[in-house]
């Protein structure tokens, strides 16, 4: 279930044929992969078979670096990719299971946080540019210790609405595009959630939804707020009770810029 309004679906259709007319072929060029040719059909056909099904649609929020497909009915899901999902992933997802794992030093988000803040503290334009932005951050690099607290877990590194495929039913299917996942600090793709969630952009501008919560909401909070409350909560429900709540979350929301 995604937006299926007329623009949308012309979105998706550029990027479904940009993906077979002009990046397939350059992957085949290069010896990506055994196959000598790779068409939108081919794939198609190729998953009905591996399914044994003819239900199978492609699915409305497509990557501009893979074509997927899914067969609601048999609840499957498949991706042909430019590249094989890189082995590290699932090496790190069996490492989780087992021993604590430890975030990458040359490529975690959460090992270069402290060299990011530095850097964006030192900038003297955006002293310049945006004076809030800049006290911000240099407000939040006194609070970069926090991440320590924080246990490390494989992180999706784009968790946004178009990577998370969701039923007609308002079932999670799946999630996709894990390809860039990393071991970081528990709470770093939570931002994804904020974006896509809590607020919209229109006209080029990003608005939280602020404007004032109804259906039966007599506290006077907003949209956002109620939201806001409403996934704290269902996050503590899932995750391990010996987390201490509010350490927890005032580590997380560094990764907020809150």
């Amino acid at each position: 279930m995604g937006d299926t309004s007329d623009k949308w679906k012309r979105q998706e259709r550029e990027i479904i044929n940009k993906f077979f007319r002009e990046k397939v072929p350059e992957a085949l060029r290069f010896g990506v992969g055994s196959a000598s040719f790779c068409t939108e059909d081919s794939c198609i056909q190729f998953a009905k078979t591996a399914f044994n099904t003819d239900d199978v649609v492609a699915v409305d929020n497509q990557g501009s670096n893979s074509f997927t497909l899914s067969s609601p009915v048999r609840g499957i899901v498949i991706q042909f990719r430019l590249k094989p999902l890189p082995t590290d992933t699932v090496r790190l997802a069996n490492e989780i299971y087992g021993n604590q794992p430890k975030p990458n030093a040359e490529t975690s988000w959460t090992k270069s946080a402290e060299a990011t803040f530095r850097r964006l503290t030192e900038n003297a334009s955006l002293k310049n540019i945006a004076p809030e932005f800049s006290d911000l951050v240099s407000n939040l690099q006194q609070q970069l210790h926090l991440l320590e607290i924080l246990p490390a877990v494989l992180t999706h590194h784009d968790f946004a609405s178009v990577n998370i495929l969701v039923g007609d039913s308002g079932h999670v299917n799946g999630v996709i595009d894990f390809d860039s996942a990393e071991v970081e600090a528990f709470g770093m793709c939570i931002w994804g959630l904020y974006e896509c969630f809590f607020g919209s952009m229109e006209d080029g501008k990003w608005s939280f939804y602020d404007m004032p919560a109804d259906g039966g909401d007599t506290s006077g909070r907003t949209v956002r707020e109620v939201l806001e409350e409403t996934f704290w909560e269902s996050l503590w429900a899932h995750t391990p009770s010996d987390l201490k709540r509010e350490d927890t979350k005032r580590a997380v929301k560094v990764w907020l810029f809150e």
